[in-house]
């Protein structure tokens, strides 16, 4: 995440791939079907992510817009894989669990 929305790279290749006639449409067969997730990192912790809190939302909720995005276009919403914490806390440990756990899931098709 970035200021708590997209990267502006990630915004650039969205407006440019799913746009109709080729990633949706009537008279397509929706390129990106089936297709899985995306890894988000995070800069402060999990915790820190409710209403009660200091971003006031849940990254479900951040996250809302992009699985209504993979639902449009027929993708598999699966959650994403998120890595909390990279400003204040990142440590090596944490780095290594979070790539074991994205291998898994990318290995068990999670």
């Amino acid at each position: 995440m970035f200021g708590f929305n997209c990267p502006p790279l990630l915004k650039q290749w969205l407006d440019e791939v799913l746009v109709q006639g080729w990633a949706f449409g009537t008279d397509n067969e929706y390129k990106l079907k089936g297709k899985k997730k995306v890894a988000i990192s995070a800069g402060i912790d999990r915790d820190q992510y409710q209403p009660d809190d200091e971003c006031q939302y849940t990254m479900e909720q951040f996250l809302a817009p992009f699985e209504f995005t993979y639902k449009y276009v027929k993708a598999d919403y699966r959650p994403h894989l998120v890595l909390y914490g990279l400003e204040f806390n990142r440590t090596t440990e944490r780095l290594e669990n979070s790539a074991i756990d994205q291998i898994d899931s990318i290995q068990t098709g999670g």
